[in-house]
């Protein structure tokens, strides 16, 4: 029996099915209200980049860095809505907004003036739009069997990594 006749056979029905891949486009309607919500979150930081680039240098490559990667991976979901864009686009989000509400609570060093600054509009903007990203995230990728596990669990891990980061930065112990 040649091993390509092998190959081409159908799986049994009780054989185990193999996970979906992570790569695999979602060919989700939600891309595309997701991808806007990514590229007006990128929009909203844009006007504060050079004051923060002048004022507070790392701020201002956080913003810079948080941007660019809104636009690609807003791109990324309009080419090929894959989990694993969709994951990194909805920790991206997750992280930003962690790192806003750091900025406004404990504060950030360099930032005196953010804090309690809970409604300034570009926040609110940012805020709103990086929210509705994660939840249209969490919706698109509910039924993908490849990420029923990890997407949850990877966006949680994001956030608490961005607001370890964000402790470390400001010197507010974590443990």
């Amino acid at each position: 029996m040649e091993p390509s006749t092998l190959m081409d056979r159908p799986s049994p029905p009780d054989a185990p099915r193999r996970p979906a891949s992570v790569l695999a486009p979602l060919r989700s309607s939600l891309r595309w209200p997701a991808a806007a919500a990514a590229l007006v979150a990128a929009a909203a930081h844009l006007p504060v980049i050079p004051q923060h680039l002048a004022e507070v240098p790392y701020v201002g490559w956080l913003f810079v860095g948080l941007s660019a990667v809104l636009v690609v991976g807003a791109a990324a979901l309009a080419f090929r809505d894959a989990a694993i864009v969709w994951a990194a686009l909805a920790s991206t989000c997750l992280a930003a907004v962690a790192c806003y509400a750091v900025s406004r609570g404990p504060g950030m060093p360099g930032m005196p003036d953010d804090l309690g600054d809970w409604t300034n509009p570009l926040g609110v903007i940012s805020v709103g739009t990086e929210t509705l990203v994660v939840a249209l995230a969490l919706l698109a990728v509910r039924s993908h069997r490849a990420t029923r596990r990890w997407i949850p669990a990877g966006v949680i891990l994001a956030g608490g990594a961005a607001l370890t980061l964000a402790a470390c930065l400001t010197g507010i112990s974590v443990t």
